[in-house]
C-alpha cells in the first residue's frame, strides 16, 4: 500500500478550527482512493511538528482505511483493465504475425 499526504491545510481558512489532513492510497491491484479527516486545533496542543500532527490524523482514520482496503483488496484485478474478446486479440496477434513475415521477406 502506497500512501501520500494529499492534502495539509489550517480548515476553514478564515477562523480554523484545525487541520484537515488527506491521504490518498493506492493498492498493490491498482486501485486508489482518498479519505480526509479534520484534527482539531485543541487535540494538537502538545504537538509542534507537522509529522506529528500528521500521525495523528492518521490514528483517527486508519481503521476505516484498512476496512476499505480490505474490500477493495477483495475485488477482481479484472475491474477496470482495458479487455479485448478473445476472437479480437487473435486477430491482432496474427496481424502483428503477418507484419513480422512482411518485414522479414523485404530484409531477404
Amino acid at each position: 500500500m502506497i500512501i501520500k499526504i494529499a492534502k495539509f491545510i489550517l480548515y476553514p481558512k478564515e477562523d480554523p478550527i484545525g487541520y484537515a489532513v488527506g491521504f490518498d492510497i493506492e493498492l498493490p491491484n491498482g486501485r486508489k482512493f482518498y479519505k480526509d479527516v479534520i484534527v482539531e486545533l485543541s487535540e494538537i496542543n502538545d504537538l509542534n511538528k507537522d509529522d506529528d500532527i500528521i500521525d495523528l490524523a492518521w490514528q483517527k482514520v486508519s481503521d476505516e482505511i484498512d476496512q476499505r482496503k480490505n474490500k477493495l483488496l477483495e475485488k477482481s484485478d479484472f475491474l477496470g483493465k482495458e479487455w479485448t474478446p478473445k476472437n479480437k486479440r487473435n486477430k491482432e496477434e496474427n496481424k502483428e504475425e503477418n507484419k513480422d513475415n512482411i518485414v522479414d521477406t523485404i530484409e531477404e
